[in-house]
Order: C-alpha cells, then sequence, then structure tokens
C-alpha cells in the first residue's frame, strides 16, 4: 500500500473512512490519483488530507457530499500531523453530480500547481476556495456550466476580476 499511486473507490459507503482510518490513509503518502465514484452516506472527504502528493482528484455522483474537506474534521487531523498543505500538489480537480456539494475548503487556498477545475451538476456550490493570490501568476482553466458560473459568489471584486478570463463554459 506504501507504493500505491492510484486509487478509485467506487459505490462504496465510506462513513468510516474518514479520521477513524488515519493511521491506513496516511500510509498513502505516494498516492497522486484519486476517483471517487458513487459513494453514499458520505458528507466529506476530509481523509484526503493524509495524500499530500495528491495530483488529480475526480469526485462524481456523491450526492451527499457537502464539503469536501471539514474544518472541523481537519482541525482533530492537523493535531495529529501538524501543519498541513492542502491540496498543494493538485492538478485536476473534477467535481461532477454532487447535488449537496456546498463547498470545497472554507477558506481560499493557495493551488500553486492547479491547472484545470471541472465542475458539474452542483448546484448547491456557490463559492470556490480561491482568492486573488491563489495560482498567483499561472493559467487556470474553470470548465462549468454558464449559470452555476454566474451565480458563483467571490471574495471580492478583485478574485472575480482575476478569475473571470479562465472560465469556459460546456458547448451543448
Amino acid at each position: 500500500m506504501e507504493h500505491l499511486e492510484k486509487l478509485y473507490i467506487e459505490e462504496s459507503n465510506l462513513e468510516d473512512w474518514n479520521v477513524d482510518c488515519a493511521g491506513e490513509v496516511q500510509k498513502m503518502r505516494k498516492l497522486h490519483f484519486v476517483t471517487i465514484y458513487e459513494c453514499s452516506n458520505v458528507k466529506d472527504f476530509t481523509w484526503l488530507v493524509f495524500v499530500p502528493n495528491l495530483k488529480w482528484l475526480r469526485i462524481c455522483y456523491c450526492d451527499d457530499m457537502e464539503e469536501i474537506i471539514s474544518v472541523e474534521k481537519l482541525s482533530e487531523v492537523s493535531e495529529m500531523m501538524g501543519e498541513l498543505n492542502l491540496f498543494s500538489e493538485l492538478e485536476l480537480l473534477v467535481i461532477r453530480n454532487a447535488s449537496n456539494l456546498e463547498r470545497i475548503y472554507r477558506v481560499p487556498l493557495p493551488f500553486p500547481q492547479l491547472k484545470v477545475i471541472d465542475i458539474s451538476e452542483c448546484p448547491k456550490l456557490k463559492q470556490l476556495p480561491l482568492n486573488s493570490s491563489s495560482a498567483k501568476g499561472r493559467k487556470i482553466v474553470i470548465y462549468g456550466e454558464k449559470e452555476w458560473w454566474e451565480e458563483l459568489q467571490w471574495e471580492d471584486q478583485v478574485t472575480q476580476n482575476a478569475f473571470s478570463p479562465c472560465f469556459s463554459p460546456y458547448e451543448y
């Protein structure tokens, strides 16, 4: 398990996967690609903080998920691990058909490697964890529905202006 580079979780009940399995997940330090598909009864995937080298994250058809990283659970985790660099290696973030997703994370993140954000069918997701200094100096492409993009709430006008040129609407 220490040399695992890809993890695909499908149709699973991950309720017990979160902070309770921290010891096991922490062993997955070389994991780069995670796809989570049709997982029910899971409100968050805070265990992903134990995957520091995560490059690609795809979450699809997880209708019970409300947030990806829970601030409350993260505080428990950070006591065990010290300082965390959330998604510091992440290049690709794809979230599809997560009808109850309200947030990825509550505060903006720097995302130094991020290249693509692809959001589809996430009507409650009204804010991205970005601010004007997130991924500064690099080109990020954000794919999504035009209606979703128009309803996004931004930290400030500077952030909205910085990311507006990055948006690429789906062509139907």
